[in-house]
């Protein structure tokens, strides 16, 4: 419906395993939660989508996650 969300930190680490399963077939690297963060340099129009989870996975892979969207 539009409205924003509160994504949490156990529903961020699902969402990139889920995104590896579907994106990629693979979903075995691991998932390490590093920190939320309140802005980002890394994208643009980043205030709709604030604050934000990061991720690591064991390939060395980044991972942003929307606490308001969800979106990747």
């Amino acid at each position: 419906d539009g409205s924003p969300q509160t994504i949490g930190r156990e529903q961020a680490l699902a969402i990139v395993q889920q995104w590896l399963e579907h994106e990629e077939g693979d979903a075995s690297a691991e998932l390490t939660y590093l920190e939320s963060l309140d802005k980002t340099s890394l994208l643009r129009n980043r205030d709709a989508y604030a604050p934000f989870h990061r991720v690591a996975d064991t390939r060395g892979r980044p991972w942003l996650i929307s606490a308001r969207t969800g979106d990747v």
